[in-house]
């Protein structure tokens, strides 16, 4: 994983954290074919941390590209494949 593009917090609000991926970001006016996990307590916060990662990753953020961040069920085991190279 490539530290460079990773975007942290210190806000510890008493939550659970969630987990959110997002797999439909923005190149160039283009779906780039690029998979990002975001750790965060609720979606504004995952949408905010999101945004800072796309953007110093070259990418757009969610205002000029409306991307879908999807929350992975924690409840039980799973394996979800995020992007399988069928463009």
């Amino acid at each position: 994983m490539a530290e460079r593009n990773r975007v942290t917090t210190d806000e510890i609000p008493e939550q659970t954290m969630k987990i959110w991926v997002c797999t439909d970001h923005d190149k160039a006016q283009n779906e780039a074919k690029v998979a990002s996990i975001v750790l965060a307590y609720n979606k504004d916060q995952a949408k905010k941390l999101l945004d800072a990662a796309l953007l110093s990753a070259g990418l757009r953020g969610y205002d000029m590209w409306r991307y879908r961040l999807s929350e992975i069920d924690q409840s039980r085991p799973m394996a979800e494949v995020l992007n399988d190279g069928d463009y």
